[in-house]
């Protein structure tokens, strides 16, 4: 393979750092699938003007991209392009980047700088030399922060909103799932795309690439399940009021999802977001005797198909005391904080099913963590490295004859938050024959379907 390396230091004055450029070999792309009529399979819709006409409606359309962060502040990024491309400093066009070309971008940037690819080509890309899962379709923005020695690289991506959608859904959801599984999927992805746009503006883009937002990693195999998904809801979001939906979505709610007031990052009493019974026809839970029960056995949730389920995890007081004493300073914000051996716990407060405060007994006092701070609670341990799965948990203690603890253990359900669609749950449903908007009515109820028309490259092209 011919290659060759170019380096230009301070090409233009544009850079204080440099271009590394080599010749590589292209990768084989496939055209995106047709897209096919929506139907409706139950949910409320609504295709009459809404009440506003917002911005997110000129990203549904497909008249703007969305901008995707790929790296934020960060000290090098590397870009290796399929095809030839376009360069361009602020809005003026540079030059044509040959096939093959890989730029390194480092330092301090007086103007920002956009790669244009050729049709169907995609990017590989390497952040402070670490390599980005991925190949990712549309433009490059890259441009820094900062000054001299403290300028900062960030990487972003403009791509169409479907485009985004097909590679988060195939990140988000296991391919193997049910086609209609994915649907509803992929318009929790977009729903939730436009009710956060703009939730990065200050760092200079919409969304990140990561689980703060939604995981993004390019462009999604053509061939699979998520890209048939994805492509066949085309245009649809689900809205409440006339405004995008807050489409949370989780793995396994355990067989009852949560309210939206236990969200850590702005909590919601959205009437869509209460929290509802993953089964065809059940109560709600209450009451601690019934919850217990209800974790202790199998039941007719729907996500009783995901691995994670059930779980439970035991400590010796030991383990407990070691765990508290290196976590709870910091959840609780108080690095001085000794609280002493741990003489108990109770589960103090639930809303619904979900534990929203736990109360320790220490030597020094008694202490109450909220919310999903309880998960993160018992982290880093060897049982618990990632903490507890989900906060839906009941909690029994062993105790010696003289009423000190011996062991504690945590019987739970479910993996995650557990507020919005949960995806085993969704899967469950799919193959007891739910479609996609009938699965999204369950999650979401009182939401409606909205279908905006999607225009082609093509046309936007000609406009």
């Amino acid at each position: 393979m011919k290659s060759f390396v170019l380096v230009l230091i301070a090409f233009l004055g544009i850079f204080a750092a440099g271009w590394t450029l080599r010749a590589d070999e292209p990768t084989a792309e496939t055209a995106n699938p047709p897209a096919a009529a929506a139907s409706d399979f139950g949910l409320t819709t609504q295709n009459s003007e809404l009440t506003t006409l917002p911005l997110w409606r000129e990203y549904l359309s497909g008249k703007r991209p969305i901008r995707i962060g790929l790296a934020s502040a960060v000290s090098q990024v590397t870009l290796a392009g399929e095809g030839s491309f376009a360069i361009f400093v602020g809005e003026a066009f540079l030059r044509q980047g040959r096939e093959g070309e890989i730029l390194t971008f480092s330092g301090e940037m007086k103007e920002k700088m956009t790669l244009a690819p050729e049709e169907g080509k995609a990017w590989s890309v390497k952040v402070n030399d670490q390599p980005l899962a991925g190949r990712y379709p549309g433009k490059m923005e890259i441009f820094s922060t900062g000054s001299g020695e403290g300028a900062k690289i960030t990487l972003v991506n403009e791509v169409p909103l479907e485009d985004y959608v097909a590679g988060v859904v195939e990140r988000e959801m296991p391919s193997s799932f049910s086609v209609e599984a994915l649907r509803a999927q992929a318009i929790c992805a977009r729903s939730y795309t436009l009710y956060y746009l703009g939730r990065h503006q200050a760092e200079g883009f919409d969304l990140c690439a990561q689980t703060h937002c939604q995981i993004y990693r390019g462009r999604p195999d053509f061939l699979g399940r998520p890209v048939v998904a994805a492509y066949t809801t085309r245009g649809q979001i689900l809205v409440f009021q006339g405004q995008p939906v807050r489409t949370f979505y989780h793995s396994t709610c355990g067989g009852e999802t949560a309210n939206g007031l236990a969200l850590s990052e702005n909590p919601t009493t959205l009437p869509y977001l209460l929290g509802v019974p993953d089964a065809q026809s059940r109560a709600p839970l209450s009451g601690e005797e019934t919850i217990a029960s209800f974790l202790g056995g199998n039941s007719d949730s729907f996500c009783s198909i995901s691995p994670k389920y059930r779980w439970q995890v035991s400590f010796r007081a030991g383990e407990i005391n070691a765990i508290i004493q290196a976590n709870l300073p910091t959840l609780l914000k108080q690095p001085d904080l000794k609280p002493g051996k741990v003489k108990s716990m109770r589960i103090a407060v639930r809303l619904a099913a979900r534990v929203q405060a736990l109360e320790i007994e220490c030597e020094s006092g008694t202490y109450s963590v909220q919310g999903n701070d309880i998960r993160w609670l018992f982290r880093n341990s060897d049982k618990a490295k990632n903490g507890l799965m989900s906060t839906f948990f009941s909690l029994s203690i062993s105790r010696d004859e003289t009423g000190n603890p011996i062991k504690y253990t945590f019987t739970g359900g479910g993996w995650g938050h557990g507020v919005g669609m949960c995806q085993y749950g969704a899967e469950g449903r799919a193959r007891a024959g739910a479609g996609a908007l009938e699965i999204l009515a369950a999650y979401f109820p009182g939401t409606e379907l909205w279908t905006e028309e999607v225009i082609e490259e093509s046309e936007a092209a000609n406009e």
